[in-house]
Formats: structure tokens, C-alpha cells, sequence
């Protein structure tokens, strides 16, 4: 698909930058995360492919959730839920997850 390699190359990047900082930071009790979503329905996801090859969006849907382990590509609101999630349990607001993840 055209245009996709800059934005394999930025997740990447990223994922490299996590990995980099949690080894740097871990000696002092400082975790570091990144959501790195799969297949999200979204228009860059899905519209812009079917902009490019003429395909039914529907199609291009269905084609990319029988590529998911759960047969359904994620939303918007899960990578939110996700992002909430990790807050949660960053400041110990979370059901049974203790706060105590920083340097004083």
C-alpha cells in the first residue's frame, strides 16, 4: 500500500524507543510502556485501502478481521480503554494495583 512505510518505520521507532528506556529505567523502579495497537478500523486502516484498490470497505473489514486471533479488528475506544487502563495502574487507582512505580 502506498505510503505504508513511513508509518511502519515510525511504529517501529517506537517500539525501539520503549524498549531502549525500559532497560535504561528499569534500575529505578521506572517502568515504561507503549500501546502499539494491531488492526484498528480506522480510515487509514481501512478507507485509505480501499481508496487505493477500488474494494468495498466492507470487504477490506472482513479480510482484516479474519486476520486477528478474535476475529475483529479493535475500535478507537479500545486503545483509549487500554491508555486508561495503564493509568490505573500507574497511580494505583486501579482494583487491587498499588502506586508506587516512581523515583521520589
Amino acid at each position: 500500500m502506498p505510503g505504508a512505510n513511513p508509518y511502519s518505520i515510525a511504529k517501529n521507532g517506537v517500539n525501539a524507543l520503549t524498549r531502549g528506556l525500559a532497560l535504561e529505567y528499569a534500575p529505578h523502579g521506572i517502568r515504561v510502556n507503549a500501546i502499539v495497537p494491531g488492526m484498528i478500523d480506522t480510515p487509514v486502516g481501512v478507507d485509505r485501502v480501499a481508496d487505493a484498490t477500488g474494494r468495498d470497505r466492507d470487504e477490506i473489514t472482513a479480510v482484516r478481521a479474519a486476520q486477528v486471533p478474535m476475529r475483529r479488528q479493535g475500535s478507537a475506544w479500545n486503545i483509549a480503554d487500554e491508555a486508561d487502563g495503564q493509568r490505573r495502574q500507574r497511580d494505583g487507582s486501579g482494583p487491587g494495583v498499588t502506586g508506587d512505580h516512581g523515583l521520589p
